[in-house]
């Protein structure tokens, strides 16, 4: 069972909680279980009948109590104060159930998106980003309901194997005939869970799907109100909601039909109980006892049944997020870096013969022979799809060489410990998004340990705008996500803030000024100057106006280097 899996990987960080969902599980049910001991007597005194010396025994076993001086409201009384017992510790099981799931699914959530996060870049390059958004908001939900329902059938289980031993010690005969009816009457929604599985694999199918169209709209929303496409996106988000509306009706109406079935089963089960008690000349008191023990079974089998039920039809979205886990896993296996930790360039980087293709095949660039000097500032111009920022993919750590190799003062690149080089990359790409959080945390978020000095030295190195630093200094809060509040150039600008805090040793800016306009970009191109003296630059590019800034320009062309000014 596979959430079962996920709580016994993580059972050492609960024991405890663990250890007292048993226990609570197992006083709940034995105060259920006296209770319907002592239901035996109430029945006897209100038919006039003479007690069961058996019954007394059984209740001196648990209590010292003279039970024979008892009275038909002392017998009621302790019918009630067991009951609430009984009641009030389920409670107290529910909740360690409750904590244990919380904590697990904390545990599952951080053990996947390490998955995620630590991956190659390639994971998320590869794999529709709505589908793994999903598989974190939505399906990470559905195996927080498996976990539930795995510990809630662990609950019952204790629940039952305890409460059950009383009718087989008032009749084993009725009790075991009565067992075998309720196998016989349960077998048909054995059947149904098969169909469970199937809808459940549905709705996670037609979920990804209908999650990824809203993102890509929401996404592209400025395209497609330019393109006159509102309505056939919303028809097309619409369309795919509609589609898991049919598997979840379905789901609804089984589970409807099992609820409603298991009703009527409860009424038949009345008469057959009685009715098997006839046959083995069983009296009335004795008779009361089984039913109540099996009605307060009854909950716990309905229940059981239910959570399997849900078990089959959130198994998909388990499935989803190990194959996603499994991806991301496989995206690192060529990635093998050293131990030796990276402080900084003390003469060059050398890439001799490198050559890097495409996770589907396709070759990027060949046979790459370049060196750069500390201190250099360069840049690669070319067409888009050039190879350009494959190149600075590769310096960068991103990517692994399909051939050849990358040497940092002779040193092969992958034998420096990934993390601490890293560290000392300041990199800047296109992609002008920014967290949902405020100016300040934007910019620190990579180097949270920054003081306000430091801050404002970033905020004066990408020359942002003052008006942004007053609305910084209004509302901390304010959010800075992609949205209409900020100019392309603004966020393109906090982005550049946000690696150049970091004081980073290589500074990687790949088409990391597209947006700027020429005032802003020349700013920031001085002040790349003022550092490259203790910093190696190594900036993408395809306009040619710049090139003035830089030492030297390698033009790259189909994936090789055309020509070096």
């Amino acid at each position: 069972m596979y959430a079962l899996k996920i709580i016994l990987k993580h059972i050492k960080n609960f024991k405890f909680n663990f250890f007292f969902l048993i226990i609570s599980s197992f006083l709940s049910s034995a105060f259920n279980a006296l209770s319907v001991v002592s239901l035996i007597p109430i029945v006897s005194l209100i038919l006039g009948s003479e007690i069961d010396p058996k019954i007394i025994n059984l209740l001196n076993k648990f209590v010292d109590i003279d039970f024979k001086q008892f009275t038909q409201n002392n017998y009621i009384a302790l019918f009630i104060s067991l009951f609430i017992f009984a009641g009030l510790l389920k409670i107290l099981n529910d909740y360690f159930i409750i904590k244990i799931r919380v904590r697990i699914l904390s545990l599952y959530l951080k053990e996947t998106l390490e998955s995620f996060f630590l991956s190659n870049w390639h994971f998320f390059y590869m794999n529709d980003i709505g589908k793994i958004s999903n598989s974190v908001y939505k399906e990470l939900d559905k195996v927080g309901g498996s976990i539930m329902a795995t510990l809630q059938l662990i609950s019952n289980i204790f629940l039952i194997s305890v409460i059950i031993w009383i009718p087989f010690l008032i009749s084993y005969q009725v009790t075991f005939s009565s067992l075998l009816a309720i196998v016989l009457l349960l077998l048909p929604i054995k059947i149904i869970n098969y169909y469970f599985y199937r809808i459940g694999k549905k709705i996670t199918s037609e979920t990804n799907i209908f999650t990824t169209i809203f993102f890509y709209g929401a996404t592209l929303y400025k395209n497609i109100t330019a393109n006159a496409g509102n309505y056939k996106t919303i028809n097309e988000i619409h369309n795919s909601y509609k589609k898991i509306n049919v598997f979840e009706v379905a789901k609804k109406v089984l589970n409807s039909s099992i609820s409603e079935f298991l009703k009527i089963f409860g009424i038949l089960f009345v008469f057959i109980i009685f009715g098997i008690s006839v046959k083995f000349g069983l009296d009335l008191p004795e008779s009361t006892a089984i039913l109540y023990s099996f009605i307060r079974i009854f909950p716990h089998i309905n229940n059981t049944v239910e959570m399997k039920n849900a078990l089959e039809t959130l198994k998909p979205g388990y499935e989803l997020i190990e194959d996603l886990k499994l991806k991301s896993k496989n995206k690192n296996k060529n990635e093998n870096w050293g131990n030796y930790r990276f402080n900084n360039i003390e003469n060059n980087i050398k890439l001799e013969n490198v050559s890097y293709s495409y996770p589907n095949g396709n070759v990027a660039i060949k046979n790459i022979n370049l060196e750069i000097k500390k201190g250099e500032m360069i840049a690669l111009v070319g067409k888009s799809g050039s190879g350009k920022s494959t190149i600075l993919d590769l310096i960068s750590g991103l990517n692994i060489c399909s051939s050849g190799k990358i040497l940092i003062d002779e040193k092969n690149l992958y034998s420096y410990d990934k993390k601490s080089f890293l560290e000392k990359i300041g990199y800047v790409d296109s992609n002008i998004n920014l967290f949902p959080y405020s100016i300040k945390k934007n910019v620190k978020i990579f180097s949270p340990d920054c003081d306000d000095k430091e801050l404002l030295d970033a905020y004066k190195f990408a020359n942002l705008d003052n008006n942004l630093i007053d609305i910084e200094e209004e509302n901390l809060t304010f959010e800075a996500h992609e949205g209409s509040t900020f100019s392309s150039g603004q966020k393109q600008r906090i982005c550049i803030a946000r690696a150049m805090i970091k004081k980073p040793k290589i500074i990687i800016l790949d088409e990391a000024t597209n947006y700027l306009d020429d005032t802003n970009e020349i700013n920031i191109l001085e002040n790349l100057k003022r550092l490259k003296y203790k910093n190696t630059i190594l900036f993408a590019t395809h306009k040619k106006s710049i090139l003035k800034y830089f030492d030297r320009v390698f033009y790259i062309k189909d994936g090789q280097i055309d020509k070096v000014e």
